[in-house]
């Protein structure tokens, strides 16, 4: 709501939107127009940083911009937990590299696909994300990992530390419901 408004106001005048979350500046570059007036977020902590919203979504790219919500969701945000060993700058470079990665996400800004599609094309999202390529599978990696941790490693492996033993499901489809509610 906060960012819509922002969005809302720059379209009429050089807007600020102040507040501290992440959330807000995912937002703001997703909903960012090539036509606003400038529009920045600024922290409210004193010496806090102000991001100048139109330079960082032209920055990124509309393609970007367009499945950040998705990027932001899937890897944590304030109502999903991070990915084991992948941090959103990864998950970013990945978006920018990995055309297959990116029609995975993308999945998820179609409105109306099925609940099975969306499944289908976040399992491949995360596969993609952790290495994998296109015929793997969640599990075949999750072997691999292990597999190669067991290797390098001196020490005794436990498996939970490699990497996630239960599955991903939830995190895909939270991400699915964050970015259908926010896209109303």
């Amino acid at each position: 709501m906060i960012a819509k408004k922002g969005i809302e106001h720059a379209r009429e005048t050089v807007t600020y939107v102040i507040g501290e979350d992440t959330d807000l500046l995912v937002l703001l570059c997703h909903y960012a127009e090539r036509r606003m007036n400038d529009l920045y977020l600024k922290s409210s902590k004193e010496g806090g940083k102000c991001w100048h919203i139109n330079s960082v979504a032209e920055a990124l790219g509309e393609s970007i911009c367009r499945v950040l919500p998705v990027v932001h969701a899937l890897c944590g945000c304030d109502t999903t937990s991070r990915l084991y060993g992948i941090g959103k700058g990864a998950a970013l470079r990945k978006v920018r590299e990995d055309k297959c990665f990116l029609e995975c996400i993308e999945a998820f800004c179609c409105q109306n696909g099925s609940k099975e599609a969306i499944s289908s094309a976040g399992k491949k999202a995360l596969v993609y994300l952790y290495g994998g390529k296109g015929n793997d599978t969640l599990d075949g990696v999750r072997k691999t990992m292990f597999c190669n941790k067991v290797v390098k490693s001196s020490t005794t492996v436990e498996f939970q530390t490699s990497f996630p033993q239960q599955p991903m499901q939830p995190n895909t489809t939270r991400s699915e419901f964050i970015v259908r509610s926010r896209n109303g």
